[in-house]
């Protein structure tokens, strides 16, 4: 049910004209027009279409009724959404329109949607936040979150990658939904929430798997997920059981995909693949910072 919260009091803003509402109230349109807006001249610029957009909201499991958006005279100015998996919760898409930011917009957004998801029983809320953004920094750690991982973006074209190595393998392209089951008992470190297996899972019928086995034990050796449109591939998961059957993955993807850009976003700093492809010639493009708040706790 679409419901509109209350005023909010804004600097420099007239009391009843900040309206704050739930983000399936105003029409789609309104809202990405807005989030476009907001990250128009962003550290990585963005520009939503309703189909991306979408992609999102099932994605990252966004809940509109519970996401939050700030409204101006009858104008989308903020957004906030929230994701929610179990009893935790996601806060990603935090903007407000280049002419309104700097006037508390986002705290009231942000402070309307913590207590919500309090009282709604969640017991945790994280989001990402790119380790320039000292504005953003400063207001998610004044609402009491803390930071829990340094999270890397990361890109190489082919003709940089340096790739040797080879074991008793065998390289296969399986079935992408038994492959996530399979790789899963090779997490073994934190996944970003975009990286949780329920968002492998909403992606599995349009990317690629593949997979090293070795070939005497008929064990899997290192499994990725990636998405590809021929002259970008985006890796999604990779899980390896040793380095060296790690670089023979990546070499296998390259041999597949030869004038190919890759990117991998979101690696955690404890991620045991990060230093096999630092070693390979993956170079960072954006660092990001994971934050989380304790709901079972005060906030500031």
């Amino acid at each position: 049910m679409s419901l509109i919260w209350g005023r909010a009091t804004i600097l420099d803003m007239p009391l009843l004209d900040i309206t704050l509402a739930a983000a399936d109230l105003p029409s789609q349109s309104a809202v990405i027009q807005a989030i476009n807006a907001a990250y128009a001249d962003y550290y990585i610029p963005l520009s939503l279409t309703d189909h991306a957009y979408q992609t999102i909201i099932e994605r990252e499991t966004v809940d509109l009724t519970r996401s939050v958006v700030a409204i101006f005279r009858g104008q989308v100015i903020g957004t906030c959404l929230l994701g929610v998996r179990d009893n935790r919760g996601w806060v990603g898409g935090v903007g407000v329109i280049p002419r309104y930011q700097g006037k508390g917009v986002a705290r009231s957004m942000m402070k309307h949607l913590i207590e919500s998801a309090r009282q709604d029983g969640l017991t945790s809320l994280q989001l990402e936040v790119v380790e320039e953004n000292n504005r953003a920094r400063n207001l998610y750690e004044s609402l009491g979150f803390d930071y829990t991982y340094r999270l890397h973006g990361l890109v190489a074209s082919s003709n940089h990658l340096h790739l040797n190595g080879s074991g008793p393998t065998s390289c296969y392209e399986p079935d992408v939904a038994s492959l996530i089951d399979e790789m899963q008992p090779l997490v073994r470190t934190h996944r970003p929430w975009q990286r949780e297996e329920s968002a492998l899972r909403y992606v599995q019928q349009n990317a690629h798997g593949l997979a090293l086995r070795h070939q005497e034990k008929d064990r899997l050796l290192s499994a990725c997920v990636y998405q590809s449109d021929g002259y970008q591939v985006g890796f999604v998961d990779c899980v390896a059981a040793n380095a060296l059957s790690a670089v023979d993955l990546l070499a296998s993807v390259v041999r597949q995909h030869p004038d190919a850009r890759y990117s991998y976003l979101n690696v955690s700093d404890n991620d045991p693949f990060l230093p096999i492809l630092q070693q390979v010639g993956f170079q960072p493009y954006i660092f990001q910072l994971e934050m989380l708040l304790n709901l079972n706790e005060d906030t500031p």
